[in-house]
């Protein structure tokens, strides 16, 4: 990320490839990332196109752009660098490109860092496999009824970890956990405890978790992106609900395999 250079890196618009389209809707979900309108629409029982690709920086910056843009971080080798553009809605494209201020565009830098971010990691945990023990698991967990869950052995307070790991930053995330952890961990543990020996090995299990967080922490995700992903990464392995799977994810932030200690 370097600062602007306006004689090099603003050059003329390039209209997107088709693979590149593809990157910048897979990017964001096909759903606008400022307002989660999604992309594909219907108008007279058709699919219209409902996204329009938009420039953080713009290619062609009016005077006042110049001095107001002068000091911000750009992206790219040049402003038709897919590291330079973004999928948006038609009105939050518009709204971007017509109240252009500083704060605006470092919101539409860091939007689009992240989003880029998730994606390449996406990409690099997506050959990791998941053991179909683990499937297994969190398909009963899917299953459980309430007079089940009311049921199961809780998890002392004093024994959890994961406030240790997670700042009042992501408090809401935090709080959310440490109830998934105390209500089911226990129960978890003890499923891993109650499969056949020799047909599973939680360590390697274990490992491949931490490969996926690990890979995920270098991308420089923050812990509720990592958290975002871990679930979906579980989600598209086990084809399993998406709430067990965010429970899952918690008990390994408990049980050391996401996240570190804090300083």
């Amino acid at each position: 990320m370097d600062m602007v250079d306006f004689d090099t890196y603003c050059i003329a618009r390039k209209n997107p490839t088709p693979s590149e389209l593809f990157l910048y809707l897979e990017e964001v979900d096909s759903c606008c990332p400022k307002c989660g309108i999604p992309f594909s629409r219907t108008k007279d029982g058709k699919f219209v196109k409902g996204y329009e690709i938009a420039h953080v920086f713009p290619n062609s910056p009016t005077p006042a752009e110049k001095i107001m843009l002068q000091n911000v971080c750009i992206a790219g080798i040049n402003s038709e660098d897919p590291l330079n553009k973004i999928a948006l809605c038609h009105d939050c494209h518009k709204y971007y490109d017509d109240n252009k201020s500083v704060e605006l565009y470092n919101e539409m830098f860091d939007l689009k860092a992240t989003k880029h971010k998730a994606l390449e990691a996406k990409k690099l945990i997506s050959n990791n496999n998941i053991e179909s023990e683990l499937t297994q698991i969190i398909s009963k967990l899917a299953s459980l009824s309430d007079l089940e869950i009311n049921g199961l052995e809780k998890l002392e307070y004093k024994a959890l970890k994961v406030s240790d790991k997670i700042e009042d930053t992501y408090i809401l995330m935090r709080r959310r956990i440490e109830s998934e952890v105390l209500q089911y961990f226990t129960f978890i543990r003890q499923e891993f405890a109650n499969l056949p020996l020799g047909s599973f090995s939680f360590d390697t299990m274990a490992t491949n978790v931490r490969h996926a967080y690990c890979t995920m922490r270098d991308q420089r995700l923050d812990k509720a992106e990592i958290y975002k992903q871990m679930t979906k990464w579980f989600e598209r392995k086990t084809s399993c609900d998406v709430e067990a799977c965010r429970i899952m994810v918690s008990f390994f932030v408990q049980d050391c395999e996401i996240y570190e200690e804090l300083p």
